[in-house]
């Protein structure tokens, strides 16, 4: 898998790059046919955003995106948003229909 990424007006160190692209890729793994991500960091202020987008074969991309006053807390909900959506996306259609039909039971 590439990741891409990407600082607007966003001053990060080295260290800081090679960190959140780790943190990306080990939470990428968990999704093996991801072709892509890429990391948007941006900076207005003293706010920070933080957009992920994920890209999968045949499917639509996944994006998430989390804003706050630090770079490492944006990244860190980005995540955890992302964790959430590929779990919706990795649920097999079968699963989805088992859980529909036993909430109307």
């Amino acid at each position: 898998m590439h990741i891409v990424m990407q600082s607007h007006r966003a001053a990060l160190t080295d260290a800081q790059r090679v960190k959140y692209e780790q943190m990306v890729a080990a939470r990428a793994r968990k999704f093996p046919s991801a072709v892509r991500a890429v990391v948007r960091l941006s900076e207005d202020g003293a706010r920070r955003r933080v957009e992920i987008v994920l890209d999968l074969p045949r499917q639509a991309s996944i994006a998430v995106l989390a804003e706050g006053e630090w770079f490492a807390t944006c990244l860190s909900q980005a995540l955890a948003r992302l964790d959430a959506r590929v779990r919706k996306v990795k649920a097999t259609p079968r699963t989805r229909a088992r859980k529909t039909r036993a909430a109307r039971r």
